[in-house]
């Protein structure tokens, strides 16, 4: 075994970026999942570790992660970047056609791609991406907002009422390469809701996993 070959302190705290959920384990591994997910972890928490600390090991590591079919699973690990914002509607919004929806109550923008001065994402990080739009008119007036992915329409949130509020949504799973944009925009005179204390217009998107460009690997 590999874990008797060599000596040292295992960290969980060091390792624990590198080890993939059990639910990507059981997309990539097949048949026989609970005990190939049992070899793969341990594998790859030795891999990782060694890595950081043994070049001698951790070249073993990989060799034996290469014999048993597991590299792409470890690559795909070192390889996967978090990316994900979320922001919210904090005031009313009256928008004139073709203007982009600013969504300037910002929860979290991890990887920095979201700008709350313009309302736009831009992709830091290739992969699938999952988009989710809300929001809600004004009372007695309508919506028209479409998500647009660089200059191409993809979707859109409609509503009208006479004397209601009315609420719309939408989400979308995209293939985004490095800097591709993403962002809201009004198709037609719209009238959003908003208020810091009342917030119902979020905009919100994530990376879910690797995108169109394919795994490789140098051996």
């Amino acid at each position: 075994m590999i874990r008797d070959s060599f000596s040292g302190v295992w960290e969980d705290n060091v390792l624990s970026p590198l080890i993939p959920h059990h639910y990507l384990l059981e997309k990539r591994l097949g048949q026989n999942r609970r005990r190939r997910e049992r070899v793969a972890s341990n594998s790859l928490r030795q891999a990782g570790y060694r890595l950081a600390h043994h070049n001698r090991a951790a070249k073993c590591c990989f060799q034996f992660l290469l014999k048993k079919g597991y590299i792409k699973v470890l690559i795909s690990v070192f390889s996967d970047q978090v990316t994900a914002f979320s922001a919210g509607l904090s005031q009313p919004r009256s928008l004139e056609a073709h203007q982009n929806v600013v969504f300037d109550h910002v929860y979290v923008n991890t990887g920095g791609g979201y700008n709350s001065g313009t309302g736009v994402f831009t992709c830091p990080t290739a992969g699938l991406y999952m988009f989710q739009i809300n929001a809600l008119t004004k009372i007695d007036h309508s919506m028209w907002l479409k998500l647009y992915h660089n200059n191409n329409y993809i979707c859109s949130v409609w509503g009208r009422t006479s004397s209601e509020y009315v609420p719309g949504s939408n989400t979308v799973i995209l293939d985004l390469a490095q800097n591709d944009r993403v962002r809201i925009q009004s198709h037609s005179e719209s009238h959003l809701y908003g208020a810091i204390s009342d917030i119902y217009g979020t905009f919100s998107g994530y990376r879910i996993g690797s995108g169109s460009a394919p795994l490789t690997c140098n051996d």
